[in-house]
């Protein structure tokens, strides 16, 4: 029986697990020992106050419940990691800005005001102090706590006006027009001789005021963020430091914000500067901080007169202004917020991890985001990821819809998040290529195969670490529930432990889309014609060019990025490189590297893609041949559903692992697969840990080539052993025959039902297509002197367990559905009974969250309703 669980791994997956104050040692211990039967050995815990979901005070009642925590954990020998908060999200320093003590420390953002005036005119006077503290409309909810002393102006500039463009909802600025008027003032009024022409009279100022939550720490400034960790993470440290590294591992962090929009109960994916040219009652702020305007010298001596076009749009170089301040934002968070935070933990041995918020995109924007996913995420010990609510659904991969977005972009979730995740984690040294996925919040009831076909899509990306947020069992033994976490974490010690191949790099598309907007071609459109043309790919960003020692990145022949030698380089579309990825594309005329602009060409490439053969602009959609063409293919697949496989290659101590998922919408696929290697190709059953040699030729090129069946959601495992010595038993499978017999299927009501063939009666007949629970079916068979080694019962939908002969043969939460019988099975007559339960995105939860019903926040209206029972064809296997 092969394993990896086996071999000294710690294992990966964790379980959200609640406490609360006034809950005894011995409640604790019961809930966990349940989280123990549904297969967890460690726990990720989050405090429920007694005032419910608010964020409250690291007090005597959270370290009391702590220590009666630690207590059951040692008891059940349950390892914890502990949040740094008490509530969603991380960032409130333990509500010490809520008190007044700090008010410096608060968030601080950056604001407009204008007047419009029309030249020329001599020595017209404006009264500014008037101008500054306007009100607008939407925004008169800021008034109610808000000093409009604390308006402070850092720039007062003019812009002449040209027409508003077509669709745009304010007039355009004229960027060479720009007038510092700060010389203008005396005693708060401006006395200025306006040019001819209209011109509009800025006045930007910092302020508190902003529509996000409020008392949070200021995630740009140094000695905001060194307020959390006193008040936050010293504090527990302080507490636990004598059960660090045995029972408790480390903190985790969730979703902090940069925080100049949103509130409380919305989120604001698309924040980026440039809004009020969008939307005419716009009046959203952007994140700022005393450490601003030194970055913002480092990247334009004129940063005060331009910084209007945050606001609005303008007929020059307003896009590299704006793409100047979110580098600067971006960076110290990186520097003041991660990295302080993580290097406290360094010091003292304390695991760290966590996961922004990436949803619509909004890893490369402020609002809910933070910017830039690959610079927050460069200091912390695992590349981290969040999957919620149906965001990954079988055959969603365009057009998706969640609770948080009624048309969402699919393209993201299922080529692009994932790929965040262990794209990060392959190219960070610091990451020593862990990486980790908070999964299932607001799924809502799956059944397990379903379940599965999530965690397996994660799993086929890269990513090596689950944090579940739900039981994932309902009705059914937590035993199935069990199963399905020890395969995952197979399969996730398997990646923990060995280096993915990846043949292609792509650009991160952040600086594009901080200078153009939606305008810029995000890197997930690249990415999806390669993963459904079976090409690798990671993301990487223009970081690993311009500080090459942080990623150990080396181009003086071709690509690598941490030991990971990529062969081809792919730009998706947009207008301008950053500097150093420009340089590194000229760089490749001379190596000779294939890079590839998809849809268009930056204007400052155009010489070298014009005198170059190996730098090309190629189409979207020839994009995957043409990138085929120059790289060495690890796979090659053929199958009428060839866009629906994914498939991952490692290799660990000169062994590899082929990891291929079949995420078609429905139903089995056969699929043709040639790969490099030499000797037997073999295939894992991870679920019951055997070798099976499936039939296979040598091709003239020396591949290897395979024609397998995948059932729905299957993902298979191919394994060449290379010079490793096997010691399991590896079994080869000579014939297969149909079961052809009598069934009977017997329904919860009593009703027996009886048919005759290879498949039983579909029971939605009898029970409606929504039915969740179980059946039971029962069949006889009869076998002379050569008796069968296994029996596959094909698809089925859910869950189920065979007994033969009275005798079980084993639990399956998932596909394939194969059960070892030599140890049962016997000549002549045998009795086959299989208790089948149907999917549990049938039932119903009566649980609320926000006062709304689950159901009508989670994942279960997206899903179709699957065929239930056993589906077939049911066969007896000989070796």
């Amino acid at each position: 029986m092969m394993r990896f669980k086996e071999q000294g791994l710690k294992p990966i997956s964790a379980y959200l697990f609640r406490f609360s104050p006034g809950e005894s040692v011995e409640i604790i211990r019961q809930n966990l020992q349940r989280v123990k039967t549904l297969g967890y050995k460690q726990v990720i815990v989050t405090y429920q106050s007694k005032q419910g979901r608010k964020q409250v005070p690291f007090d005597e009642d959270y370290f009391g419940a702590v220590d009666c925590l630690v207590e059951a954990c040692r008891a059940e020998n349950m390892p914890f990691w502990i949040p740094d908060f008490t509530d969603f999200p991380t960032g409130s320093a333990g509500n010490a800005l809520e008190n007044g003590e700090h008010p410096e420390l608060n968030k601080l953002f950056i604001d407009e005001r204008h007047i419009d005036i029309c030249g020329p005119m001599e020595e017209a006077v404006i009264n500014m102090d008037h101008v500054r503290n306007i009100a607008f409309g939407k925004a008169l909810h800021r008034f109610e706590t808000i000093d409009l002393s604390q308006r402070k102006e850092i720039s007062l500039t003019a812009f002449q006006l040209c027409e508003n463009p077509e669709n745009a909802a304010a007039p355009y600025l004229m960027e060479d027009t720009a007038i510092p008027l700060d010389s203008y003032v005396k005693d708060g009024y401006l006395t200025w001789n306006v040019p001819q022409g209209r011109w509009r009279i800025f006045t930007v100022f910092t302020t508190r005021e902003t529509s996000g939550r409020p008392h949070y720490v200021n995630l740009l400034s140094r000695e905001s963020v060194a307020l959390e960790i006193e008040t936050v993470h010293k504090k527990i440290y302080e507490h636990l430091k004598d059960e660090l590294g045995t029972l408790w591992y480390g903190f985790f962090y969730d979703e902090p914000e940069a925080g100049n929009d949103g509130g409380e109960k919305v989120f604001d994916y698309f924040m980026l500067p440039g809004k009020r040219s969008q939307f005419m009652d716009d009046c959203e702020v952007y994140s700022w901080s005393p450490e601003m305007p030194e970055e913002m010298e480092k990247r334009d001596s004129e940063w005060r007169k331009k910084l209007p076009c945050l606001f609005y749009d303008g007929m020059g170089t307003y896009k590299d202004f704006r793409c100047a301040y979110m580098d600067a934002v971006s960076t110290l968070i990186q520097e003041n917020y991660a990295k302080q935070v993580y290097e406290f933990c360094q010091e003292r041995g304390i695991y760290y991890f966590g996961h922004s918020l990436e949803d619509e995109n909004s890893h490369t924007r402020l609002g809910c985001g933070l910017g830039h996913y690959f610079k927050h995420q460069y200091y912390q010990d695992e590349a981290g990821i969040d999957v919620i609510a149906g965001q990954i659904l079988p055959g969603k991969d365009q057009a998706v819809t969640w609770y948080g977005a009624a048309n969402a972009d699919g393209e993201f979730y299922h080529y692009g998040l994932s790929k965040l995740a262990s794209s990060e984690a392959h190219i960070n040294p610091l990451k020593k290529g862990r990486s980790v996925v908070e999964c299932f919040a607001l799924y809502g009831q799956q059944g397990l195969a379903e379940r599965k076909f999530v965690l397996d899509h994660i799993m086929v990306n890269g990513v090596n670490r689950m944090y579940l947020m739900d039981e994932g069992c309902y009705g059914e033994s937590p035993e199935y529930s069990a199963s399905l976490i020890d395969y995952s974490d197979q399969i996730c010690s398997l990646l923990y432990t060995s280096k993915s191949e990846i043949k292609t790099a792509i650009l991160y598309h952040a600086e594009a889309e901080w200078r153009e907007g939606e305008k810029a071609q995000k890197c997930q459109k690249p990415a999806r014609e390669l993963a459904r043309n079976q090409i690798s790919y990671d993301f990487i960003p223009a970081d690993v060019f311009t500080f090459p020692k942080r990623y150990d990145t080396v181009t003086e022949d071709g690509l690598e990025i941490n030991g990971h030698r990529y062969e081809a380089f792919i730009i998706p579309a947009c207008e301008k490189l950053p500097e150093s990825v420009a340089a590194f594309v000229d760089k490749c005329r001379e190596s000779n590297f294939p890079v590839f602009f998809v849809d268009r060409i930056p204007e400052e490439c155009a010489d070298t893609v014009s005198s170059s053969g190996n730098v090309n602009c190629t189409s979207l959609k020839e994009l995957a041949g043409n990138v085929r063409k120059v790289i060495s293919p690890d796979i090659d697949l053929e199958s009428a559903r060839k866009e629906w496989f994914r498939y991952l290659h490692v290799t660990k101590d000169g062994e590899q692992f082929y990891l291929i998922h079949n995420e078609a919408p429905r139903g089995s696929a056969e699929a043709v697969i040639a790969i490099q290697g030499k000797g037997e190709v073999l295939l894992w059953d991870v679920m019951s840990g055997q070798l099976f040699c499936p039939d296979q030729e040598e091709t003239m090129d020396g591949r290897i080539r395979l024609k397998l069946t995948f059932e729905q959601y299957e993902l298979k495992v191919l394994y060449l052993p290379g010079t490793k010595i096997l010691t399991e038993r590896i079994a080869k499978i000579a014939r297969a025959e149909e079961h052809n017999a009598s069934w009977e299927i017997e329904y919860p009501d009593g009703v027996v039902e009886k048919s005759e063939g290879n498949i039983p009666v579909r029971p939605e007949n009898h029970t409606g297509p929504g039915f969740y629970g179980k059946l039971i079916y029962r069949t006889n068979v009869s076998f002379g002197d050569k008796i069968p080694d296994w029996l596959y019962l094909g698809a089925l939908s859910d869950c189920c367990e065979v007994f033969l002969n009275g005798g079980s043969l084993g639990k399956r939460a998932a596909a394939p559905y194969l059960f070892a019988v030599s140890d049962k099975v016997k000549e002549g007559e045998n009795q086959i009974e299989i208790e089948v339960y149907t999917s549990a995105s049938n039932s119903r939860s009566d649980h609320t969250i926000f006062g709304i019903p689950v159901d009508s926040l989670s994942g279960v209206p997206y899903a179709t309703v699957l065929p239930m029972g056993i589906l077939g064809p049911v066969k007896w296997l000989y070796e």
